[in-house]
């Protein structure tokens, strides 16, 4: 869909006009258009002849800016050692790897999201005009590349706010700072892509909406298994424990000990709880249907709770081990999904 999007605004673009921007709005539907548009915009260049390549190299661009942002997200809360491993588990993990060689937003979306964390982590409660520029802008962007981001920024904009609002109730100076900054966020992360897409293109998005919430307990029914209708069954909440469980044995062991080292921290912690805790929540039990790839915008705060354990092991030693182990595995889980070789490829 997204790349047969991306030809047809090809095909608007070589030749346009004063009607380009409401017949590329006229093409696209219930779906967001900016990963479209970019893949469009290096076709322009390069012509269609290398088509899905050019799609997969952005992937790759997408990838790496991802991986890029894992490691500030984690430098900001913890520290270098910790960042430099979450950012190794990250370029390790199967499902990521696997979903950036489809057309699929979640590679593109992934990184606006990540960013999105970072800067707003870093605009401290709103404060910092600058960072929150940039985290409004980063997700509106995301927005415009899938509706969802909003359920996977949610969780760190309301304790941000809680944040902004307790300094703004401390710090009498820091108010009309904190509310132009609050009213920028929200100019560029919500108002624009409403203006650029959701509303021109509200019946078509809203019908979308409408189809799945009508027609999602027919497909779980039918294509994964009745009990899954209910978001609460075993099954249902089992889902996404599974997926994120086959990131191997290992992966996933340091991940729960350090959702425990999150708990235990919880002051240090919270922002990077709310990353995951919120939309992990809305897709187990809001979500009828459930499909792997709707997690992988997680995986980079999925990363960072693994690298966690790292920071928290104070003895030289068994942090150096467990660097090495979470290192290794990262490197074997990469060779396995990219080129299926070493032991976990299908030649291992």
């Amino acid at each position: 869909n997204y790349l047969s999007l991306a030809v047809k605004y090809y095909d608007l673009l070589r030749a346009p006009s004063l009607d380009t921007y409401r017949l590329m709005l006229g093409v696209t539907g219930y779906l967001q258009p900016l990963y479209s548009l970019i893949i469009s915009v290096f076709l322009l260049m390069f012509g269609l002849s290398h088509t899905y390549t050019i799609a997969l190299l952005l992937n790759g661009i997408f990838f790496i800016a991802t991986i890029v942002g894992t490691y500030y997200l984690a430098c900001d809360i913890f520290d270098k050692t910790t960042a430099i491993i979450a950012a190794i588990v990250f370029a390790g993990l199967g499902n990521v790897l696997f979903y950036s060689h489809f057309t699929y937003t979640e590679t593109a979306v992934t990184m606006f999201i990540v960013w999105s964390l970072v800067l707003l982590y870093r605009s401290h409660g709103f404060s910092e005009r600058k960072s929150t520029v940039m985290a409004g802008l980063f997700f509106g962007l995301a927005a415009l590349t899938r509706w969802a981001a909003l359920v996977f920024v949610a969780g760190p904009v309301a304790l941000v706010a809680i944040g902004g609002l307790i300094q703004a109730i401390r710090h009498q100076k820091l108010r009309k700072a904190i509310v132009a900054n609050v009213l920028i966020f929200l100019l560029l992360g919500v108002a624009v892509p409403s203006v650029l897409y959701f509303l021109p293109n509200w019946a078509d998005f809203i019908g979308y909406v409408q189809r799945n919430q009508q027609q999602g307990a027919a497909w779980v029914a039918q294509y994964r298994f009745a009990e899954m209708v209910n978001t609460f069954s075993t099954r249902s909440v089992m889902y996404y424990f599974n997926i994120l469980s086959q990131n191997t044995v290992y992966i996933f062991s340091f991940f729960i000990l350090g959702v425990f080292l999150c708990l235990w921290n919880f002051r240090k912690t919270a922002f990077l709880l709310a990353a995951f805790i919120v939309p992990y929540a809305f897709l187990t039990f809001v979500a009828v249907w459930k499909e792997d790839r709707f997690l992988v915008p997680l995986y980079p705060v999925f990363a960072v709770i693994v690298a966690t354990v790292v920071y928290a092991v104070r003895n030289k030693v068994g942090k150096i081990f467990l660097m090495s182990v979470l290192i290794a595995t990262s490197i074997l889980s990469f060779l396995g999904a990219s080129w299926g070789i070493g032991p976990m490829g299908k030649r291992g």
